[in-house]
């Protein structure tokens, strides 16, 4: 009897779950394409709820590694790339706003304004997550 490497049931783990996301994916934009937009989205969050479930029983449950240490380094760095990328131009954006609003040239929508408060949100959440983390350990 052979047993497949920890990385291996976890690659094939990991296969299941991506392949959960993509049939939800699918079905819900197969089922706005037809119009049956309710059948779509039922299907969609059974697949999704399951893709979750999965992955949360395999990360807390299981010793079942569904990354390697390079995976996940490289998913922290494109998170940091990421969440800079945006961050940065998000900054830069609402500043030439609010200065386009200040000087009368363009004032400030209700979509800009809750775009800022989303922007704070998310800066902030980031911000109190790091924080907690940083002070833990």
């Amino acid at each position: 009897m052979t047993t497949a490497r920890p990385i291996q049931r976890g690659k094939r783990y990991r296969r299941l779950i991506n392949g959960l996301f993509a049939v939800g994916i699918v079905s819900l934009l197969a089922g706005m394409l037809i119009e049956q937009t309710l059948a779509g989205l039922v299907v969609y969050t059974v697949a999704v709820l399951g893709a979750i479930g999965t992955t949360t029983v395999l990360q807390y449950r299981s010793s079942v590694s569904l990354q390697d240490e390079r995976e996940r380094e490289l998913g922290r760095r494109a998170s940091s790339i990421t969440f800079q990328l945006f961050g940065y131009l998000g900054l830069f954006t609402f500043i030439a706003l609010f200065l386009l609003d200040a000087t009368g040239r363009y004032p400030m929508n209700e979509t800009a304004v809750t775009l800022l408060y989303a922007y704070a949100v998310i800066c902030l959440t980031w911000g109190a997550i790091y924080t907690a983390l940083r002070y833990r350990s």
